[in-house]
């Protein structure tokens, strides 16, 4: 697109924007993004890595297994839950020995967390434990994978089945194996085809595809892997999506049931390298990137899983480097509400127009309500509601308007939506009602106002700050 023709959809989007579809209509066409919010609980568990964690529904807690500390020379054995608030030491009467790069995962149907392998002092484990919320129970079965460690663990839902791939074994070979476990027995699959052999690749199951989906991992020429692979209960199949995260291993995975996304953080780009701190979705299709600040620092060997009952997924953990350093941070992302400022306004015969919600942050079922101030006085303006603050109309965002007769003015937000605001002597209020749908939790709108100036500029208009929302339950 050219500058005149930019110029003219500017234009449409100041005088034409009115005929758009109603905002309830819109907010249906939001688009999700990670939001990130650290947690500071009193008590929690002490730092490490390659622990387990899974939710236990049954429940409504988070259970926190083992792991390790001090670059992986002591092992840990101590068993935590997370309520959506605080961390809570549990002292079962049984317990698996002290490990790390164990599998876990829960048992929708049986209400069990169950635990697979790992690594102890001196020995990989082949054993398999379930937790029932006050103790934790060994089982026997006629069949089992051999031990092993850093495998791929999820549960299929639509199969009441636990999944498990690969791994390192106890002498240091890679496998390619797939097992499940009923309840009873573990039961060795064979496939038609298969992922290559690795280790510490992440895994999750996408219940609205009935979907394992497994990504990335090392390989036995110590190649990290990109690649995307699918268990649909017969055979694995491998997916190629354009773009895709780069190659990691040691990534954390965990689904999102609310919005049917599949999301990946962090990991290690190659062994002795340093972690990485990307976010990505997979939606069964294809991969996106997902920026978010705040953001956890870039970590490996971290764990990741959702709550439903809290409509957020919980990251404990990691080492912050290839050495010893763990972290014993606790975050939560997919949550709201929040709602701040970002980016500038440009000057105008008032001043610097301005968005605030005066601490309000946006709920299902509520009004949500932004004061514009400093607007030019009895002037037309037009509140934009967009789905992005990257792109718009082809350009990447934020916009600079200078070339449209705007000097220092930016456009930050997409404009799929306009609505008028009453501007009385230079103050004016957007109102909107949030619909009660679930579906909307955890999503994020950016809103931005447009007054007409006309001795501003040439174009006669000036913009303000924009702001960023997420919703929140």
């Amino acid at each position: 697109m050219n500058h005149r023709s930019a110029r003219s959809a500017l234009r449409q989007g100041i005088l034409g924007t009115l005929g758009l579809a109603a905002l309830a209509a819109g907010a249906a066409r939001l688009i999700a993004q990670e939001h990130w919010l650290r947690q500071h609980p009193g008590q929690q568990p002490a730092a490490r890595g390659n622990f387990g964690l899974a939710f236990d529904a049954a429940r409504g807690e988070m259970l926190l297994f083992g792991g390790a500390a001090d670059g992986g020379n002591l092992k840990l054995g101590d068993t935590w839950v997370w309520n959506g608030v605080s961390w809570s030491q549990r002292f079962p009467v049984h317990a698996p020995a002290p490990r790390n790069v164990h599998g876990m995962a829960y048992d929708s149907r049986r209400q069990r967390v169950v635990l697979f392998g790992g690594v102890g002092y001196g020995a990989t484990y082949g054993d398999t434990w379930e937790w029932d919320g006050v103790d934790w129970t060994r089982r026997s079965s006629a069949n089992a994978p051999s031990p092993r460690a850093a495998m791929a663990l999820a549960h299929d839902t639509a199969r009441s089945r636990l999944v498990l791939f690969g791994g390192v074994g106890a002498s240091g070979v890679l496998l390619g194996d797939t097992w499940e476990w009923d309840g009873v027995d573990w039961t060795q699959r064979s496939p038609q085809h298969a992922p290559s052999a690795r280790y510490h690749a992440g895994a999750a199951f996408q219940s609205h595809r009935n979907r394992v989906v497994l990504f990335a991992g090392i390989d036995s020429s110590s190649t990290p892997l990109a690649d995307t692979w699918e268990w649909d209960g017969v055979d694995w199949f491998r997916r190629s999506p354009v773009p895709a995260p780069p190659a990691r291993l040691a990534v954390a995975l965990a689904y999102d049931p609310l919005r049917g996304r599949t999301l990946l953080f962090g990991g290690q780009g190659r062994l002795g390298a340093g972690p990485l701190g990307d976010t990505w979705e997979w939606d069964g299709n294809a991969w996106f990137s997902v920026d978010s600040l705040p953001s956890p620092a870039p970590r490996l060997y971290a764990r990741y899983a959702y709550d439903p009952l809290r409509a957020e997924v919980l990251l404990f953990g990691g080492n912050l480097t290839v050495g010893p350093i763990e972290s014993d941070e606790t975050w939560v992302h997919g949550v709201g509400p929040t709602f701040r400022s970002f980016g500038g306004g440009c000057a105008g015969g008032a001043g610097f127009a301005t968005l605030s919600a005066h601490g309000a942050v946006p709920r299902l079922g509520q009004s949500f309500t932004v004061f514009a101030s400093n607007l030019p006085p009895d002037h037309a303006a037009l509140m934009f509601l967009g789905v992005s603050n990257r792109t718009w109309q082809g350009f990447s965002l934020p916009l600079q308007l200078d070339a449209f007769g705007m000097p220092g003015c930016r456009l930050f937000v997409s404009t799929e939506l306009a609505s008028p605001l009453f501007n009385w002597s230079g103050q004016a209020t957007w109102m909107a009602l949030i619909p009660n749908d679930m579906s909307l939790a955890g999503r994020s709108f950016y809103l931005q106002a447009l007054a007409i100036d006309r001795v501003a500029n040439p174009l006669g208009a000036v913009m303000s700050n924009a702001m960023a929302g997420v919703i929140g339950g």
